[in-house]
């Protein structure tokens, strides 16, 4: 039989299947409706579902989840062994209530439950099985373990007699082994999709802050090894499926498959989200604000590529790496909004500029952001990092902006309120007004930068003559080996060292150069890097 004839009869027979299985559930409903009352005794009380049918549907849903994942093909034979044991023991819970042995079918969900967590287990070691039919699986196993797991808090814990009926007999063994494969799975899940941080690619000494990113070591989903800062440790979607996109149109309503906005809307529906990468060079003209979700990496490395007209929004997300490409001339609002508990967000290499209300900003309680290696200009507002004097949510934001060129901007290069921003390695060039500003609290140390204005001096707000009531004194901003140059000043608002030390975790400083080190590699590295300037970047001296 060939393997297409095989997968047809294979469907075939599931639709059966299926066409029974809503048959025996009716007929299922009726009997536990019946038996329920009497189950409902003793230390059984207050454990049972309110309704039978939930139950019932809930072990459809199971089914359903599993055979999904049965259906992806893994060529992981324990792994395929351990999904088809988990959908016969749901089965067989199935008919085990409909002879009223609740006991005994809550027994084979935790069997069902074991034996998908195997398969978990088997898969997360897997190197042979791709990304993308990882995420699937994941997604399908974590669903049906859930409706399995709701299905096992409600069902009557059977006596030792009772277990002892059945024919496999639940030994210590068997529940040590299943609390072991469920714990296990779920801290793998948790690693995986949450906080995993993958086993680095490129040997620290590679790790550079800023020319890492294009080395061999990086390549793909290597990247996540070269972040810095207070973003450290992000993972975007490194465990999640891998799409290119193709087409350089943007409908809002509908995206198209190949589309980014398509792409981006994957990670909503993927555990670990989604890789993001060009297929050629594009310009995308957004119709509207772009949305970034959790565990997501939008890499324009090895192509040019350039958004415009519309805001990239990262709300509420976590674990997002958004790097080396272009957005600029975006009307009402910022090129980059990172907003509403947003964190670990790492913003890298991007070239922005002509952002109505300003280019890159964090605020709204989001926390552990770096902004690093970017091209920022634009006509008045630069970078805000904690957007107004009443957001007590960001005394707890930590961002590190670093090496980054801001040019030919007027003013908020950042501007800092409530948190910690560690601003090192930069080059500023002709400011209009000021260039780092800080209000209400915040503790802003400044490190190794370089100066070189054209217009206004003063690297701060302030200006000779000003009475301290003209300031918010609260705020707290020392400079440290910054570079003035031609007669740039820098007025620090109430020095105190102990208050503005970015409070990093032990041994993630990140790395920093002397300020006279620091215009070469900027004016080089800063921005976008495509095909044609990568190679300009990568040798240039530190």
């Amino acid at each position: 039989m060939s393997r297409q004839t095989g997968t047809a009869c294979l469907c075939e027979l599931r639709r059966k299947s299926s066409m029974v299985r809503s048959v025996l559930l009716l007929e299922l409903a009726v009997l536990l409706v019946l038996a329920w009352g009497s189950s409902r005794t003793g230390a059984d009380e207050g454990r049972m579902m309110d309704s039978p049918t939930v139950v019932l549907q809930k072990l459809d849903a199971a089914i359903t989840a599993l055979e999904k994942a049965q259906d992806v093909p893994m060529n992981l034979t324990d792994c395929d062994k351990g999904l088809a044991a988990a959908v016969a023991g749901v089965n067989e819970a199935q008919l085990l209530m409909s002879s009223d042995e609740l006991h005994l079918a809550r027994h084979k969900v935790l069997a069902a439950k074991y034996n998908n967590a195997k398969c978990l287990q088997l898969l997360r070691r897997s190197t042979s099985v791709p990304y993308s039919t990882k995420t699937v699986v994941y997604n399908l196993t974590l669903q049906a373990d859930q409706e399995l797991e709701e299905i096992v808090a409600h069902l009557p814990i059977a006596s030792q007699e009772a277990y002892n009926t059945t024919s496999w007999s639940a030994t210590t063994d068997f529940n040590k082994a299943l609390t072991k494969h469920l714990i296990d799975s779920s801290q793998d899940h948790q690693e995986l999709v949450e906080y995993g941080t993958p086993r680095s690619t490129c040997a620290a000494t590679v790790v550079d802050g800023t020319k890492c990113q294009y080395a061999e070591c990086a390549k793909g989903r290597g990247l996540v090894s070269c972040a810095i800062g207070f973003a450290k440790g992000v993972v975007g979607g490194y465990y999640g499926i891998s799409y290119t996109v193709t087409r350089d149109d943007d409908v809002p309503e509908n995206p198209p498959a190949g589309s980014l906005r398509h792409g981006l809307n994957l990670a909503k529906d993927h555990a670990g989200g989604v890789w993001i990468t060009f297929a050629r060079d594009m310009v995308i003209e957004l119709r509207g604000m772009m949305w970034v979700h959790s565990h997501t990496t939008v890499d324009g490395r090895g192509v040019n590529v350039t958004l415009q007209k519309h805001s990239l929004v990262v709300s509420g997300a976590r674990q997002v790496i958004l790097a080396n490409f272009g957005i600029n001339t975006v009307r009402g609002g910022d090129t980059v909004h990172i907003f509403a508990d947003s964190s670990k967000v790492w913003v890298d290499h991007l070239t922005s500029f002509g952002g109505d209300l300003g280019l890159v900003s964090v605020v709204q309680g989001s926390t552990d952001v770096t902004i690093s290696n970017c091209k920022l200009q634009n006509h008045n507002f630069n970078m805000l990092l904690g957007a107004s004097d009443h957001d007590e949510q960001d005394r707890n934001m930590r961002v590190s902006v670093y090496r980054n060129h801001f040019l030919d901007s007027m003013q908020r290069m950042p501007h800092c309120r409530w948190g910690w921003c560690h601003v090192a390695n930069n080059l500023y060039t002709n400011w209009g007004y000021y260039a780092i500003g800080a209000r209400v609290k915040a503790r802003v140390r400044t490190e190794n930068n370089v100066f070189m204005p054209s217009r206004a001096t003063e690297v701060t707000p302030w200006h000779p003559g000003a009475a301290a009531s003209s300031f918010d004194m609260t705020a707290r901003i020392e400079s440290r080996g910054d570079l003035l140059m031609n007669g740039s000043t820098y007025h620090q608002f109430l020095l105190a060292t102990h208050d503005v030390k970015p409070p990093y975790p032990s041994a993630e400083f990140p790395p920093l150069l002397g300020a006279d080190r620091v215009y070469r590699l900027v004016q080089a590295c800063a921005g976008q890097q495509t095909p044609d300037t990568v190679s300009a970047c990568q040798s240039a001296s530190t």
